[in-house]
């Protein structure tokens, strides 16, 4: 048998082993009860806009199905849960989302402050304060339907002394889009400083974007030149973007048009990257320094396009995606900028700098959006931010690349100028040689009457007579020769309306022009009723090309004074060079006259050359 001490302390080990664990469980229960109890949050007499992810409930509803007097039941007020890890975005949701919280004014006087819902783009964003709906918001009715004049949802609350509150938000969308559940709370002095610089920020940096819009937009039209245009488009789109991304858009533009309201945001972006891609193919000259980086810029442009179509079909998830992935895209673009930099081309710098900078706006507005970054002032601004910079440093690099095509442009005219400084010698030889043939051609071409008696110059036979020798020598001492033919522009309605004598002026007029801008050793005939002939020695295609440019230009200025009234005189030119070794100055002529042709049916005073 056991004895008393022995029962006692074995009974006493028993309870032991029965009561720790219930002891255990009990403290287990009790503590987790502790940490999932809600926390109040305490009210104060100025709040500079606190966040409260730390406090804040939430259910999520993807049924959307609940309703404020089924969130009153004990069954579904438990089902609320902290924010994860106090972070209030949940990415790209249909679902409907409702936020729980419970303040409390300590002090002895009732306080009213703001709420406010920081994303913009819900649809529908409802308050309730003790299960009573008291404010009604969202971006699908009208901002002066608004309760509060913000371009976020800011409600006005008053709670009254040593008084709690429970505060339910109910924010849905009508379609999927960002779920971003963000709270901040203010007092009303406090919320206006903020929105004062925010909006001085906002519209510096506005200001500088018509700027920058304008100035580029005058250059690309000065100079032709297209890296200016689609910087200015590019300019144009960003500001949009600004417009959509402050709300701004949505208080001034399209607050009566839900449609327009869902549609901008991916509009927008989309938008900004098709412009940015297209300003990055002409600026860095990508479809010639690299084919396969010109490939994946358009890959680029097709993803942000795909984004609009969808969005327009009515996928907005697709459309989203799309509108994402374009952006992260832009995250590659001071790499293809370094890829050109490496090749040589140093305009390419202020571009790496400027997007290294978008980059990391973009950067920042991820992390904006998966909570790891609080939204503050210059955080929650910091995409324009970094656009306005990023815009002033690829203005720079326009102007830093239009610099460096002046100096290629002179360095080229410099070469140009030593190279014929080198055959000079050889030219003088040439000159000295081709001078004593004329003379000899000119005496018997006065045999045949050589001169036009109208215009001084040589007529059709001299100057195939002359052509002939010239082809000749160009293939002994295997020169270039070009050859180019011109017509005056609608010759017949001025001898119609002005006579032939007017007519033949014009005539005299342009073959005196056309002979103090050409070499000696050039030749210039009058073959036609209005149609003249050059054969240029020593020049290539390129060269007689641009010598037909000149003297179309100097046609232009020529004027026949008629009583008073001056009458223009234009010319259409066909240039082409001449192959001497098979071919014949009329085979070449032949190709002259049919790019003449050319240039009078793409609308005259221009030239053409085959």
């Amino acid at each position: 048998m056991l004895s008393y001490h022995n029962a006692t302390k074995l009974a006493s080990q028993t309870v032991s082993l029965l009561i720790t664990p219930l002891l255990v469980l009990f403290f287990s229960l009790l503590f987790t009860n502790f940490c999932l109890a809600e926390s109040t949050i305490n009210l104060k007499q100025v709040m500079q806009g606190e966040s409260i992810a730390l406090s804040t409930y939430y259910l999520e509803d993807p049924e959307k199905t609940y309703n404020i007097d089924q969130l009153q039941s004990a069954a579904l007020l438990s089902r609320f849960q902290p924010l994860p890890h106090g972070k209030s975005s949940f990415g790209i949701s249909s679902s409907d989302y409702w936020l729980k919280i419970i303040v409390k004014n300590t002090d002895d006087t009732e306080l009213i402050w703001l709420l406010e819902s920081v994303h913009q783009q819900w649809d529908h964003v409802k308050l309730y304060i003790n299960g009573e709906k008291k404010f009604y918001g969202g971006d699908h009715i009208p901002f002066t339907q608004r309760p509060f004049a913000s371009e976020s949802n800011v409600f006005e609350i008053t709670t009254p002394a040593k008084a709690e509150q429970q505060v339910l938000i109910h924010l849905s969308y009508d379609q999927l889009g960002l779920a971003q559940t963000k709270i901040r709370l203010w007092t009303a002095k406090e919320y206006s400083q903020y929105y004062a610089s925010r909006y001085f920020i906002i519209g510096a940096m506005f200001g500088l974007g018509i700027i920058l819009f304008f100035y580029n937009l005058f250059i690309g039209y000065s100079t032709r030149l297209p890296e200016f245009l689609w910087y200015s488009a590019y300019a144009f789109s960003a500001l949009f973007a600004l417009l959509t991304q402050s709300g701004l858009g949505y208080r001034f533009l399209w607050s009566n048009s839900n449609w327009f309201s869902d549609f901008s945001p991916v509009f927008a972006s989309a938008l900004l990257m098709i412009m940015a891609t297209q300003f990055t193919r002409s600026f860095l000259n990508t479809s010639t320094e690299s084919v396969t980086i010109d490939r994946l810029l358009k890959i680029i442009f097709v993803v942000a396009g795909l984004s609009i179509f969808f969005s327009l079909i009515g996928y907005r998830d697709y459309a989203i995606i799309f509108s994402i992935l374009g952006m992260l895209a832009s995250l590659f673009f001071p790499f293809i900028g370094w890829f050109i930099y490496l090749k040589g081309k140093s305009y390419a710098r202020f571009y790496i700098l400027g997007w290294a900078i978008w980059s990391l706006g973009i950067a920042i507005a991820a992390l904006q959006n998966i909570g790891m970054i609080q939204v503050t002032l210059y955080s929650g601004l910091s995409t324009g931010l970094c656009f306005s910079i990023e815009a002033a440093l690829l203005s720079f690099a326009l102007a830093d690349r239009f610099n460096q095509l002046t100096k290629e442009k002179k360095e080229i005219e410099l070469i140009h100028i030593e190279h014929l400084e080198n055959n000079h010698l050889l030219l003088e030889e040439l000159v000295t040689e081709r001078t004593e043939e004329l003379e000899q051609a000119k005496n018997q071409a006065e045999l045949l009457a050589r001169n036009d008696p109208l215009t001084n110059i040589l007529n059709r036979r001299a100057f195939f007579e002359c052509g002939s020798i010239e082809v000749e020598r160009s293939l002994r001492y295997k020169s270039s020769l070009a050859v180019m033919m011109l017509d005056l522009d609608h010759f017949k309605s001025v001898n119609d309306n002005y006579g032939h004598a007017v007519g033949d002026k014009a005539l005299s007029s342009v073959a005196n022009t056309l002979k103090s801008m050409i070499r000696n050793v050039d030749i210039i005939g009058r073959i036609g009723g209005e149609e003249f002939a050059l054969i240029v020695p020593h020049a290539d295609l390129k060269m007689a090309v641009k010598l037909a440019q000149r003297l179309r230009l100097c046609i232009e200025k020529v004027e026949i004074v008629i009583d008073d009234k001056p009458i223009k005189i234009t010319a259409s030119f066909g240039v082409t060079s001449i192959n001497v070794k098979n071919e014949s100055l009329d085979e070449a002529l032949k190709r002259a006259d049919k790019a003449l042709y050319m240039a009078k049916g793409n609308g005259r005073n221009r030239v053409e050359h085959l």
